[in-house]
């Protein structure tokens, strides 16, 4: 490519590149493009180091693939595709541009990945609502107290007749063990739920 001109319109910024205006299009509607203040021209400059800044690093293959199509090299550009600064400035953007893409890309796929997860879990019965476990376990301390604040009125009229230490201890044990599987009972599944 020769030294190009400061701004172009957008058929004649597509043949610079060696594109199909609809690419130029695309550009455009993706906000890729540095227009000028009328918007009727493209600054060109600044709308390749916009378009190097903002290429997605994860399509390499396919702008190779275009590139061997055409007969050329996918490459960065050189001084005489837009002046050095220019060059520095795509180059650098580019690099910033490719680690942030990345990083972002990675912590995206991250979160994708503990979602399905949890996701899962919930499917199989691993997981539950916040709201629905602390539902149970308000279930379970009311049952248990209810219990226990009866344990008096149960046991007394069982054990006030019972002189021997061993046989009230039994009478109390049992009691317990009542309430223990009663307790117990309570965590199970009822029938039709997920586990």
């Amino acid at each position: 490519m020769s030294q190009a001109k400061p701004e172009m319109g957008f058929a004649e910024f597509a043949r610079h590149l060696g594109v199909r205006p609809s690419y130029i299009t695309e550009l455009r509607k993706a906000g890729r493009l540095v227009l000028t203040d009328d918007a009727k021209a493209v600054k060109v400059a600044e709308s390749l180091a916009l378009i190097d800044s903002t290429r997605d690093p994860s399509r390499g293959g396919v702008a190779a693939r275009h590139a061997a199509a055409r007969g050329q090299e996918v490459g960065p550009r050189t001084q005489s595709d837009h002046g050095d600064d220019d060059e520095r400035a795509a180059n650098v953007a580019a690099a910033s541009s490719d680690h942030g893409f990345q990083k972002a890309k990675a912590i995206n796929e991250r979160y994708k990945a503990m979602t399905a997860k949890v996701e899962y879990e919930r499917l199989i019965g691993k997981l539950a609502p916040v709201a629905d476990i602390e539902a149970a376990a308000a279930d379970l301390v009311t049952a248990l107290r209810r219990r226990l604040e009866g344990m008096g009125t149960t046991l007394a009229p069982l054990v006030a007749p019972v002189s021997e230490p061993s046989a009230c201890k039994a009478l109390i044990d049992e009691f317990v063990e009542g309430v223990l599987r009663e307790t117990s009972d309570t965590l199970k599944p009822k029938k039709g739920t997920p586990q």
